[in-house]
């Protein structure tokens, strides 16, 4: 039987290490974001990834991928400022309702 680890060790292990600076990458890239796109747009979208070149935000409808999709030349712009994502080249911007407003199931069905 193995004993559990203490926290420290678990940090200190590449997988784990690289997985928080990835979850630090994306939220410094979700800070640019929204202040990039104004008040109202912050509570619709979110940068869901980054990796190499490409941005992914997400929005929780249609309408906010829309307008963002329109505002992609200025945040491409916005983020090649920022040393951490000069070579950001894409960006794609998807819609997921669902995860956004998930209502329980109705009683019975």
């Amino acid at each position: 039987m193995t004993l559990p680890r203490h926290i420290n060790d678990l940090m200190e292990t590449a997988s784990l290490a690289r997985l928080v600076r990835h979850a630090e990458h994306v939220r410094r890239a979700t800070v640019i974001l929204h202040g990039c796109v104004g008040e109202q747009a912050v509570r619709h979208c979110v940068v869901a990834n980054v990796r190499a070149d490409v941005l992914v935000i997400h929005t929780d409808t249609p309408a906010w991928a829309a307008k963002l999709r329109f505002q992609v030349g200025l945040l491409l712009k916005q983020f090649s400022q920022e040393p951490d994502f000069a070579g950001l080249r894409t960006i794609h911007i998807k819609s997921y309702p669902a995860s956004y407003s998930r209502k329980p199931p109705a009683p019975g069905g």
